[in-house]
């Protein structure tokens, strides 16, 4: 009888550890339940700001530069790109320069007597056109 006393004590004791074990992971997943229903609750909810326009304009702080010009994300640009006239005016001196290079201008010089040419005469170039 006293095996059996002692059998049966040891198997109550055990079925008290795993009603322990077995609750403690029944109240885990409760917390983690209620953990996730709360992430979920605060995921759905609007935010809600609230705005307090008790404060008077003379003492309202004043608006950032930055903010009153609201440019955004722009790039940022040289000095010489910033003005659009000297932007253009620089295009047109670059297209010129180009237009040099693919076409003889007449030079008209203002003065009074024939001086010979300004740039000189170069011999290895012809202009002249075969018939």
């Amino acid at each position: 009888a006293g095996l059996d006393e002692v059998a049966d004590g040891s198997e109550a004791e055990e079925e008290e550890e795993d009603d322990g074990v077995v609750e403690g992971a029944k109240s885990k997943r409760q917390r983690k339940l209620e953990r996730e229903k709360k992430f979920q609750d605060r995921r759905n909810s609007a935010h809600v700001y609230t705005y307090n326009d008790d404060v008077d304009e003379e003492d309202r702080r004043k608006a950032s530069r930055e903010v009153v010009k609201n440019r955004g994300l722009t790039p940022y640009r040289n000095k010489k790109r910033r003005n659009p006239r000297i932007k253009n005016k620089l295009k047109y001196e670059d297209k010129m320069k180009r237009h040099k290079g693919v076409a003889r201008i007449a030079r008209t010089e203002l003065g009074g007597s024939y001086a010979g040419e300004v740039t000189g005469i170069n011999m290895r170039s012809t202009k002249s056109v075969k018939y």
